[in-house]
C-alpha cells in the first residue's frame, strides 16, 4: 500500500497551488502597486453615512471623526444634526455604508479588497464547479477557476478589487443570473443558495443593482420559455425573490430612518434628469409649464435661469450648486422633495407625450454605455485626494503611488481595448460555430453577455453612461472567451493530431 500522492498527482496539486498563487497576485495587482486601495468621491459619502448609523450604537470615543463639514452635505442625514436638512440619502446602500465605515475606524480598508476577491472566487468557483461535475470533457476544476481569472485581471477586475464603492457586485450579479440559467436544473440545493445569497449581497449592495436584477427578471422568464426544459423555471424564480428582497430592504430602510431619526429618505431626481438632458423631457417641460399641477415646472425655472448648455447634463442637474450650472440643488427643500415625488409620474407622462423619442433616447444611451469601458474613474482626481488627505488621515488614501499622476492610463485603455475586442471575437466565433462546445456553456455565456447589456441599460439609459459603470463587467468578456478557449483548443490540437 502506497502513501501520500503519486507523481501526476503531486504535479497536479502543485500546479494547482502555482496557478491559484498566480491568481491572487493579479488579482491584488493593482493594490499591490499603489500601496492603497483605490477610491471615488462617493466612497467618502459611504464612510460619512455608515458612521452616521455607527454613531447610533456606538461611543463615539470608538469611532474616528472624518472632520467633515456639515455644509457639504455628504453624510447620511446631510446636515440633518445641524437642522439644516431633514432627509436621508437613500441611493447608498446602509448595509455597503456599514461595511466601509467599520473597515475606516478599524483602520482595515486593505481587508476591503479581500473581501472582493473572496467573493468574486466564490462567485466563479460556483458554475465551474458545476462545469467539471456535468462535463465529461472538461477540464481539472482548478484550471477552470483560475486561468479565466488570470486573464480577467489583466483587464478591469483588479482595478474593481481594489475600489472602494460596490460595483465589484455587479459583474457578480450577472454571473449568478448565467449559472442558475444554465445550470439551475443541475444545480444541488446548497448550490442554489449560494448563488442565492451572492445574488443578495449584490442587490443590496446599490440601488443600480437592484435595477440589473429586475431587468434580468424578464429577461430569464423569456429564455426559459424559449429553451423549455426541465427546472427552468429556477432562475427567474430566484430573481424574482432577490428582487423582492431587495425592495423589502429599501422599505425596512426607510421604515427604520422614520423610527430611529425622525427623518425622511429622499433619492436624487435620477429619472428626471435623464428625460431632460436626453430632451424628451425638457420638451414636455417646455410645452406645459408653467402648470401648478407639474412640480417639475419648478425645476425648469431653475434650469432656465443659465443659457450655458452644459446646465443640461445629468449629473449637472442632479449635483451641481454653482449659479452657472446648478438647478436642483439651489432649489428649496421642499421644492426638491416634490420634484424627487414626482420623477415617476412625470418620467411616465413624457413617454405617453412622446414615445418614439423616449425609446430612442433609450437604445442610444444603452449602445453610447456598451462602448464605455476605460478604468479612468477608479482613479481618484485631485480634489478627492485632497479631500481624502484632510477629512480622512487616517485611511492613508491619498498615498497611493499609481493615483499620484494619470499618463498611464492611456496606454492600460489600448491594452484593454485590445483585450476586450479579441475575447468578443473570440465569443462570438465560438458562439456561432455549431457543435464546439455543449448547449450548456453556450447559454452560460449567452445570459452573461445579456446581463452586461442590462447593466448597460440601467446605468446608461436610466442613469447616465459612464466609464465606471461599463469597465465593472467589460472583465466578464476576457473571462468568458477564455473558458470557451478551455474547450476549444484541445479539440482543435485533437483534430490536427488526427489530419
Amino acid at each position: 500500500m502506497k502513501l501520500g500522492l503519486s507523481l501526476p498527482q503531486q504535479k497536479d496539486r502543485g500546479r494547482a497551488l502555482l496557478f491559484a498563487a498566480l491568481c491572487m497576485m493579479a488579482m491584488f495587482s493593482i493594490v499591490l502597486l499603489n500601496g492603497a486601495p483605490l477610491f471615488y468621491f462617493d466612497t467618502f459619502g459611504y464612510f460619512d453615512q455608515g458612521t452616521s448609523i455607527l454613531g447610533i450604537a456606538l461611543p463615539d470615543s470608538w469611532l474616528t471623526d472624518p472632520a467633515l463639514p456639515a455644509s457639504q452635505g455628504n453624510a447620511v442625514t446631510s446636515g440633518a444634526t445641524t437642522g439644516v436638512n431633514s432627509t436621508v440619502n437613500g441611493a447608498r446602500s446602509a448595509l455597503f455604508g456599514l461595511l466601509l465605515a467599520g473597515l475606516y475606524h478599524a483602520q482595515l480598508l486593505l481587508f476591503f479588497p479581500a473581501l472582493s476577491v473572496a467573493i468574486v472566487v466564490a462567485t466563479v468557483w460556483l458554475p465551474m464547479r458545476i462545469i467539471a461535475r456535468q462535463f465529461s470533457e472538461a477540464p481539472a476544476l482548478w484550471v477552470l477557476m483560475w486561468i479565466p481569472l488570470i486573464v480577467a485581471s489583466a483587464g478591469s477586475l483588479a482595478f474593481y478589487v481594489a475600489y472602494l464603492m460596490p460595483d465589484i457586485l455587479a459583474p457578480l450579479l450577472i454571473l449568478v443570473g448565467a449559472t442558475l440559467f444554465a445550470f439551475g436544473p443541475q444545480m444541488q440545493r446548497s448550490e442554489i443558495i449560494l448563488a442565492s445569497v451572492i445574488g443578495l449581497l449584490a442587490v443590496f449592495s446599490h440601488p443600480s443593482h437592484l435595477a440589473m436584477a429586475a431587468v434580468m427578471v424578464p429577461i430569464l422568464v423569456m429564455l426559459s420559455l424559449l429553451f423549455r426544459r426541465k427546472g427552468g423555471w429556477i432562475a427567474p424564480a430566484v430573481m424574482i425573490a432577490l428582487v423582492g428582497c431587495g425592495l423589502g430592504e429599501r422599505l425596512l430602510f426607510r421604515t427604520a430612518v422614520r423610527a430611529v431619526t425622525s427623518l425622511e429618505v429622499t433619492y436624487t431626481p435620477f429619472l428626471t434628469a435623464r428625460v431632460i438632458a436626453d430632451g424628451p423631457g425638457w420638451d414636455y417641460l417646455k410645452s406645459h409649464c408653467p402648470d401648478q399641477l407639474i412640480q417639475t415646472c419648478e425645476l425648469y425655472s431653475a434650469l432656465s435661469l443659465s443659457e450655458n448648455p452644459l446646465r443640461l447634463t445629468a449629473t449637472n442637474i442632479v449635483f451641481e450648486r454653482t449659479a452657472e450650472l446648478g438647478s436642483f440643488r439651489l432649489m428649496p427643500r421642499d421644492i426638491q422633495k416634490q420634484v424627487v415625488g414626482e420623477q415617476f409620474r412625470f418620467v411616465r407622462d413624457v413617454a405617453i407625450d412622446n414615445p418614439l423619442a423616449v425609446l430612442t433616447s433609450l437604445a442610444r444611451n444603452t449602445f453610447v454605455q456598451a462602448g464605455r469601458n476605460s478604468i479612468q474613474m477608479t482613479i481618484p482626481g485631485a480634489t478627492s485626494i485632497v479631500a481624502a488627505g484632510s477629512r480622512y488621515p487616517q485611511a492613508n488614501l491619498e498615498l497611493g503611488r499609481l493615483i499620484s499622476e494619470r499618463s498611464w492610463i492611456p496606454r492600460i485603455e489600448r491594452a484593454h481595448l485590445t483585450i476586450y475586442l479579441s475575447s468578443l471575437i473570440i465569443i462570438a466565433l465560438v458562439m456561432l460555430w455549431p457543435g464546439l462546445v455543449r448547449r450548456e456553456l453556450k447559454q452560460f455565456v449567452l445570459m452573461a453577455l445579456l446581463g452586461m447589456l442590462a447593466n448597460d441599460f440601467v446605468c446608461g439609459a436610466v442613469s447616465q453612461p459612464a466609464d465606471r459603470y461599463g469597465a465593472r463587467v467589460i472583465w466578464l468578456l476576457p473571462m468568458l472567451a477564455t473558458l470557451l478557449m478551455l474547450f476549444v483548443w484541445p479539440r482543435i490540437q485533437k483534430e490536427r493530431a488526427l489530419e
